[in-house]
């Protein structure tokens, strides 16, 4: 629940948007901005698309990797796309007393009977005195489990144990705290080694911090709240949780790189957006030459990436994000919900192959009973353009795809579609 730019000088947050003054850079190194790239190291992605963009994921029941398709019948190409991991710190005075004051609400286990719960503290590793404990506090129905833990309960969880309940528990989105974690991968630095923290404070973020593959994970922001009694350490643990993570993005320019071809890719869909120009004028060290994804990004996502809503701005999501890619910097217009985004996808676009997807292409995120959980612009390799949920303490950002398709790992089916006007004749192709 933050640095926009001019492409070439810094430009005064408009009213009614914060934005950090800079993104920090991930481990203990010094801040550096999207521009300041020196040689790639070890923590540089690089995806190489030599022809159309490499089919990563496949539209599938399940999350698993596709093979590289065929190549696309066209000859635009992204250029060599490299990202790297940053983080957004929460602007300044955005977070208030206010996030430990969430009501407390029961955890609900649809289906469950009081035999599956036991077998699942049982696969948890509590120990005899904290499973009766938990057990005590189920009352189980003909439609499932109601569970109401102690929060010192839950502070005194080990890891592994935190990790299997809630691993079921965030099953089920009414679980709201277990369902929408906090998470970070576990080659970026821990919440607790933020820097300016108290020990108190770091004792309590390790404390509460349990890991899901190679993913670190907090769930407990009540828990964090009453074991922290003191407002300011309970604001610093909030920002550090709440510090989000999000892709530098650039393209590398080798020596004699089709210029024409790049151009083409990120002049896709319009409006006129100087691309060319960015592309001609970035300085070369050793014939190679770095660009920005940010500066070839159409309007409305450049103003947007990496910037926090104001905070009384209105309630802005993934639908109406991925309904204004190609638009303004500054769209007209109402909110735009799932229901909306769907109508708007049924008029004004058509579907196209996953393997086919291109700059702005919206990618949805569907759940097996139909319904849309989430979507996202697609921009290059495997990198999108999205917002996660309507908070103004969530940023717009670029993102891997495997990491919006873990978060929402209860919608595996996925569908693109592309605006109708820069398709031709019923082709894919380009206008």
């Amino acid at each position: 629940m933050r640095s926009r730019r001019k492409r070439h000088q810094k430009q005064a947050p408009r009213p009614g948007r914060s934005v950090h003054p800079v993104a920090r850079r991930i481990a203990s190194e010094p801040p550096r901005s999207r521009r300041d790239w020196k040689a790639p190291t070890a923590a540089v992605l690089s995806v190489i698309v030599l022809a159309a963009v490499a089919g990563l994921y496949r539209a599938c029941s399940g999350r698993e990797a596709a093979t590289a398709v065929s190549e696309a019948p066209w000859t635009a190409v992204p250029g060599r796309i490299e990202a790297v991991d940053i983080l957004l710190p929460v602007p300044e005075g955005r977070l208030t007393d206010a996030e430990c004051n969430w009501p407390d609400r029961p955890w609900q286990l649809p289906g469950y009977t009081p035999s599956s719960f036991h077998e699942l503290l049982g696969a948890s590793g509590l120990d005899e005195r904290d499973a009766g404990a938990l057990a005590s506090k189920a009352t189980c129905g003909t439609d499932g489990c109601v569970v109401s833990p102690d929060l010192d309960l839950l502070a005194r969880l080990r890891p592994a144990s935190r990790a299997t309940l809630y691993a079921a528990v965030g099953r089920f989105t009414t679980n709201v705290f277990q369902a929408y974690h906090n998470w970070r991968r576990s080659s970026l630095r821990s919440w607790s080694a933020e820097p300016g923290l108290p020990d108190r404070v770091r004792s309590v973020l390790d404390q509460l911090t349990y890991t899901e593959g190679d993913r670190l994970l907090i769930a407990d922001q009540l828990v964090l709240c009453s074991l922290l009694h003191d407002d300011a350490d309970r604001l610093r643990a909030l920002q550090a949780v709440m510090t989000r993570d999000t892709l530098s993005v650039r393209v590398r320019l080798d020596p004699g790189a089709d210029l024409d071809a790049v151009a083409r890719y990120w002049e896709w869909g319009g409006p006129p957006r100087g691309v060319r120009e960015a592309l001609a004028g970035a300085p070369r060290d050793g014939g190679v030459a770095h660009v920005a994804v940010a500066d070839l990004l159409p309007p409305f996502a450049r103003a947007r990436l990496d910037a926090y809503p104001a905070r009384d701005a209105p309630a802005y999501d993934c639908f109406w994000t991925a309904a204004h890619f190609f638009d303004a910097a500054e769209p007209g217009g109402p909110l735009v919900y799932a229901r909306d985004l769907e109508q708007i996808l049924a008029t004004s676009y058509v579907p196209v192959p996953f393997e086919e997807r291109r700059l702005g292409d919206v990618i949805l995120f569907r759940k097996a009973n139909g319904t849309t959980a989430h979507a996202a612009s697609y921009v290059a390799g495997d990198i999108v353009f999205t917002k996660n949920g309507n908070s103004h303490l969530v940023p717009w950002r670029l993102l891997h795809l495997a990491d919006v398709e873990w978060r929402y790992h209860d919608a595996p089916y996925r569908a693109v579609y592309r605006q109708r006007r820069l398709v031709v004749d019923g082709s894919s192709s380009p206008r």
